[in-house]
């Protein structure tokens, strides 16, 4: 019944019905939450699964694999919707997000070009071919008013995007190592990311300047906690 190979992601649905998870045996499977019974066990993917993000709603999940894919699929009934093409590399991070309406993916590849697709139709939105970076991109997130699109990278950068146009906003510099995970605040006006320098570093989205920056153990993955988003910061190792 269980995975054969390492899980690399468990999350609960936005409602607590689910729990999905993916492997490295090229599935994706989804929990009954209450009893931890498997309700599907979702194939397509010809190499590792890796992570994956809920839709806002629940009803889908979509989750990037190492054949340079991401599949959507409904949770309710286990069908695959949408397999999107079009990376030369996938990278097993999370690097793709929903938009809070769940009508739009933004999905990052190895390849350091963010696509941003249709979620109705599994189409490329060609507006949204977003390239810049050079490198991996590791992260990519919409703000919750929608208006902005944060993407962290390999190569060092962070980059805001505007999310009706795809227009590059600010290329956010001074990471002195590859940048990892980030998270918006809940207003959507503050992000921070972690480093490979061993900081957290937190931006004004507007302005684009840095104004805090955190030492610490090497920080993967940072998100702010949803009371005092001023002042609150969660640190991932």
């Amino acid at each position: 019944m269980g995975h054969s190979d390492k899980v690399m992601w468990a999350e609960f649905s936005p409602d607590d019905r689910f729990i999905a998870t993916s492997s490295w045996d090229k599935t994706v499977r989804i929990w009954n939450a209450v009893n931890g019974d498997l309700i599907h066990t979702l194939t397509g993917a010809t190499d590792q699964s890796c992570q994956g993000i809920f839709s806002p709603d629940g009803k889908l999940i979509a989750v990037g694999a190492r054949d340079n894919q991401v599949r959507i699929w409904n949770v309710e009934s286990g069908e695959l919707l949408h397999t999107l093409h079009g990376y030369t590399g996938w990278s097993p991070d999370r690097s793709f997000h929903f938009s809070p309406d769940g009508k739009v993916l933004a999905a990052g590849g190895a390849a350091g070009t963010l696509r941003v697709f249709d979620v109705s139709t599994g189409e490329k939105i060609s507006r949204y071919q977003l390239v810049g970076h050079s490198d991996n991109a590791m992260w990519a997130e919409f703000s919750s008013d929608d208006r902005f699109i944060a993407t962290s990278s390999f190569d060092g950068t962070v980059r805001i995007w505007n999310a009706v146009n795809g227009d590059i906003l600010h290329i956010i510099m001074g990471v002195f190592k590859q940048s990892w995970e980030g998270a918006f605040s809940p207003d959507g006006k503050l992000i921070a990311v972690g480093a490979m320098d061993d900081q957290v570093y937190i931006w004004n989205i507007e302005r684009g300047n840095c104004f805090i920056r955190c030492m610490g153990p090497p920080a993967g993955d940072a998100a702010f906690t949803s009371r005092r988003t001023e002042r609150c910061l969660q640190l991932g190792v």
